[in-house]
Formats: structure tokens, C-alpha cells, sequence
């Protein structure tokens, strides 16, 4: 038999030309080179990627819903404490030292006598009386 390349050596080889140490051709390096045939496992794709194979999955048994039963509200011990804490120490219920606000009216009455407006068309906004109003922007 002619001389072949040990099995595993790494190099640009006819697959062909590969023998292992009997001398013998392995059969899996008939398809190496050759993109059409495909060996391995039917799990992964060509490009190595798990595929999703329904046959594969165990089915699942739906769960039965239970019944419905509606909720039973039981009062827990701290609600019991706050409930005796409440009827113990009732909230403040006498007068408080609210006041109402005193009348502001006469600052509107006052404000109809004067406007808002910037001086000479430039800087900070000042108080104008209506009697100059017609030199705002002189």
C-alpha cells in the first residue's frame, strides 16, 4: 500500500490519502470534505446550534383548576391591637388653632394701578405705573 499521512496530522489533506496506523482508511473521512452529507446528531443543525425537536419533549398533563372558594377574612393580632389602641385613644375631635386667611382683596384693587414690564425694552422687569406706561419702551 502506498504511503499515507498518519491519522490526527494536522495539514491540507485528500481525505483520500488519510490512513490510521494499520494503514487501513477510516470510513468517516469519505465525508469530510463532502458538504452535502451530514453525520452526527439529528439535536444539532450544521452550524452546531441544539434544534428544537418536538419528538424529543415529554407532553405535559394539564392541571386540573381547583375550585373556586371565596376568601375568608379573619382579623390578625395586629389588627386586633390597633383596632383596641383606636377606641382606647380616640383622634383629637376639639378645636385646632386654624385660622383662616385674612382678606387680600385690597391687593388687587392696589395692583390695577400699576404693571409689569422691562425698562427700555432691556434688563430686569420693574414695577410701572400706569401713568408712565407710555414711556415703557422709550
Amino acid at each position: 500500500m502506498s504511503e499515507g499521512r498518519v491519522w490526527g496530522e494536522v495539514g491540507n489533506l485528500n481525505p483520500l490519502q488519510i490512513t490510521d496506523k494499520n494503514g487501513t482508511t477510516p470510513d468517516s473521512t469519505y465525508y469530510g470534505n463532502n458538504m452535502n452529507s451530514y453525520i452526527g446528531s439529528l439535536r444539532y443543525d450544521p452550524s452546531g446550534r441544539k434544534r428544537k425537536s418536538p419528538g424529543l419533549q415529554t407532553k405535559r398533563k394539564r392541571k386540573l383548576k381547583p375550585e373556586f372558594q371565596p376568601l375568608v377574612v379573619e382579623e390578625n393580632y395586629a389588627q386586633l391591637r390597633m383596632d383596641e389602641f383606636n377606641n382606647k385613644y380616640p383622634s383629637f375631635t376639639g378645636s385646632s388653632r386654624y385660622q383662616p386667611e385674612q382678606d387680600q382683596s385690597w391687593k388687587q384693587e392696589a395692583s390695577k394701578n400699576f404693571t409689569v414690564a422691562p425698562a427700555y425694552n432691556k434688563g430686569a422687569y420693574q414695577v410701572i405705573p400706569s401713568t408712565d406706561i407710555k414711556h415703557i419702551g422709550k
